[in-house]
């Protein structure tokens, strides 16, 4: 099992190269499946289920802090990529009452 700081420094190599990282390619690393979720739950948005817990807390720590850009993403990404979660999927920014995707991808910030 990876730490949180393991985590980030994946996270960050793997999105300098390959810019517009989804989270299907993410859940194909080894030891990143998990039963964590990146969300915005009072608005019952999901962008991603079924991650280790260290590397959502990366994800939200490097978002958090700006290092790492979530862009809403066109649903053919994820597609392409071969993976995505079955919810409804999110169609504009409220809250629902049950669970919906928001396809994004990720950046580094750029300095």
């Amino acid at each position: 099992m990876k730490t949180k700081e393991e985590w980030k420094a994946q996270v960050r190599e793997y999105v300098a190269g390959h810019r517009g990282t989804s989270f299907a390619e993410i859940d194909r690393w080894e030891g990143a499946r998990g039963n964590s979720q990146i969300w915005i739950e009072e608005k019952n948005i999901v962008f991603w289920t079924g991650l280790d817990h260290h590397l959502v807390e990366a994800i939200l720590e490097m978002k958090d802090s700006g290092e790492l850009i979530f862009s809403p993403a066109h649903l053919l990404i994820y597609l392409c990529d071969g993976a995505m979660p079955q919810l409804p999927l999110v169609k504009r920014n409220r809250a629902y009452k049950t669970e919906h995707w928001l396809p994004v991808t990720m950046n580094l910030k750029t300095k």
